[in-house]
């Protein structure tokens, strides 16, 4: 259901004007092609998309940084019950080794506990916990370019 939802929220951001909001049985529908963002509410919680050059300036948690020179293409964040999940995907024209390697040491930084490594040979799966925070950090490569989603939330 929540799929669909997203899906109906990027829809709207396709549409031909710069803003555009919805109602649909309680739940809620805005987008913004000028800001490249996107959200649906309702009682049970919310979800927000940023894309494009807005993606850029999202801020990250100083357990989990951006990685030096990538780009920041696309943020979802959900919130429910009080409750937040952040997921950031970013590319970069390192290789894949570098990007997992940054983020293992930025965890080990900043006090948090690997809780699994699985090494790969073009990329990695991170998980490390700490200071209330989970995060996992996926590491792929894709058409020449090292891809890195980057998810966290409170435990």
């Amino acid at each position: 259901m929540r799929f669909i939802l997203l899906v109906s929220a990027l829809a709207l951001a396709g549409c031909g004007s710069s803003e555009e909001t919805t109602t649909i049985a309680g739940t809620t529908y805005s987008s913004n092609d000028k800001e490249g963002t996107a959200s649906i509410k309702s009682s049970d919680g919310e979800v927000s998309v940023v894309d494009g050059a807005a993606a850029n300036k999202v801020e990250m948690p100083a357990f989990a940084p951006r990685y030096p020179g990538s780009t920041i293409t696309g943020v979802i964040e959900t919130k429910k019950a009080g409750h937040v999940s952040t997921m950031v995907n970013l590319r970069s024209a390192d290789a894949p080794a570098a990007v997992a390697t940054f983020y293992r040491d930025s965890f080990t930084k900043n006090g948090m506990k690997m809780t699994s490594d699985l090494p790969a040979e073009e990329g990695a799966m991170l998980t490390a916990e700490g200071k209330g925070n989970k995060v996992t950090v996926v590491v792929s490569q894709e058409d020449g370019s090292t891809l890195a989603t980057i998810s966290h939330s409170a435990l």
